[in-house]
């Protein structure tokens, strides 16, 4: 179900069900001011049981990173940040053509790159 999370204490009890620390945003107003417009999913997904999304507003979706954290099947934490253009040498592609139940649907339809963040940090506070 993609019902989307509307507050810090939605986002951080989400990362609780999966296994997670709750995010560190910063202090105070942190993310009112860098996550403002971001849309967040908690979505079951059939390789990692859970996968929590953060989406930009969709007039920033081009221009601002997209998120994804989860826990792999080996209990290893993974964090990845996806652009509409490459950023990093090493970056790596990804595209889902097609509506699905386990993405959030505005990241359909279009070619991502991505690079793998090391740490549970989200992108727009490193």
């Amino acid at each position: 179900m993609k019902t989307p999370l509307t507050t810090v204490a939605e986002i951080h009890g989400a990362c609780r069900k999966m296994g997670l620390a709750p995010l560190d945003f910063g202090g105070p107003g942190e993310y009112e001011k860098n996550y403002a417009g971001y849309t967040w999913y908690l979505i079951p997904f059939w390789r990692v049981k859970w996968v929590l999304y953060s989406v930009p507003a969709k007039e920033n979706l081009l221009r601002q990173p997209w998120e994804s954290f989860y826990i792999e099947t080996d209990g290893k934490e993974s964090h990845h940040v996806h652009y509409a253009e490459k950023k990093h040498e090493d970056d790596r592609t990804w595209i889902q053509e097609t509506d699905t139940d386990e993405r959030p649907d505005e990241i359909i339809g279009r070619l991502w790159y991505w690079y793998d963040e090391p740490g549970m940090k989200p992108a727009l506070l490193l």
